[in-house]
C-alpha cells in the first residue's frame, strides 16, 4: 500500500480522481474477507485512508463521493468496527473541508457502531433482549412495541459481527415475538414458509414451535393438537404420553 500511496501522491488533480476511481474498482474485485475481516492487496478501508490523506481542497468533492459510496454500498457483511472506521475517516475529511457539523454527525455514528458490538463473543445485543420478557409481562403494549423496535438490530447484528454469540439473536427475537404478539408471528412466518414450502427454514419452523409451546394450553384442544402435528419437533415435554392398549384378557376355559 505504501507504493500505491506514493503513486497517488504524485498525481495531479485530474488524474487523481481517475486514479482513485480505478483503484476503487480494482479493490471491489480483489478484496477478500476471512470471517468478516477485510483482506487483499487493496482493502477498501486503506484505500479510503489514501483518498482522505491525499485530498487537496480541489479534491474534496471527489474524495467525499468515494467515502460516501463505501459507507452506503460497501457496508454489507462488514463488522461494526469497520463501519465505525469508515465514519471516522469521513469525519477527518469533513474537518479538512471545514464541515464541522458533518464531522460531528459521523463521529457520533462511529461511537454508536463501536458500542453496538465489541469483538469476539460479544453479547451486547442480549442486554436489550433479556429485559423484554419482564416488560411484556408488566405492560403488554409497550413490550410488543419494544420487540418490534429491536427486530432490525437482531437481523443486522449477525451480518456485521463474527457470529460467535450473536447468531442466536434472531432466534431469541422470534421467541419474544411468540410471547408478545402471537398473531404477528403467524402472519409473518406462514407466508414465508408457504412461498418456499419445499425449502428448509429452521428459523421459521422453530418460530412456529415457539408459538405453539407458548399458547397451546390456552388454545382449543383440537386446534392445539392439530397444530402440534404440523411441527417438526419429534417430541416435546408437553406432549401427552403415548397411548398403549391394555393387554388382552386371556380366554376363559369352558
Amino acid at each position: 500500500m505504501d507504493t500505491i500511496r506514493r503513486a497517488v501522491t504524485l498525481l495531479d488533480d485530474t488524474d487523481w480522481e481517475v486514479g482513485l476511481q480505478n483503484l476503487t474498482e480494482i479493490s471491489e474485485v480483489i478484496t477478500t474477507t476471512f470471517q468478516g475481516e477485510l483482506g487483499g492487496p487493496i482493502p477498501p478501508d486503506e484505500l479510503l485512508e489514501i483518498a482522505v490523506s491525499t485530498a487537496t481542497p480541489a479534491r474534496h468533492a471527489a474524495a467525499e463521493a468515494i467515502v460516501r459510496a463505501e459507507m452506503e454500498t460497501g457496508a454489507a457483511g462488514r463488522y461494526y468496527s469497520d463501519l465505525a472506521a469508515y465514519r471516522m475517516i469521513g469525519a477527518r475529511l469533513a474537518i479538512a473541508a471545514g464541515d464541522a457539523e458533518r464531522a460531528r454527525t459521523l463521529w457520533a455514528d462511529a461511537c454508536r457502531f463501536l458500542t453496538a458490538y465489541g469483538w469476539h463473543k460479544d453479547i451486547t445485543i442480549y442486554e436489550l433482549l433479556d429485559p423484554l420478557p419482564s416488560l411484556i409481562a408488566a405492560d403488554h403494549g409497550r413490550g410488543r412495541a419494544a420487540v418490534a423496535a429491536v427486530q432490525p438490530l437482531c437481523e443486522r447484528v449477525s451480518l456485521h459481527t463474527d457470529g460467535k454469540e450473536t447468531r442466536w439473536a434472531p432466534w431469541r427475537w422470534w421467541e419474544l415475538l411468540a410471547d408478545a404478539d402471537p398473531v404477528a408471528l403467524a402472519r409473518l412466518a406462514a407466508p414465508a414458509l408457504f412461498a418456499e414450502c419445499n425449502m428448509p427454514n429452521a428459523l421459521l419452523h422453530e418460530a412456529r414451535y415457539n408459538l405453539w409451546q407458548r399458547w397451546y394450553a390456552a388454545a382449543d384442544g383440537v386446534i392445539a393438537a392439530s397444530l402440534r402435528l404440523t411441527l417438526e419437533t419429534p417430541l416435546d415435554k408437553a406432549d401427552a404420553p403415548p397411548w398403549r392398549s391394555s393387554p388382552k384378557t386371556p380366554p376363559t376355559s369352558r
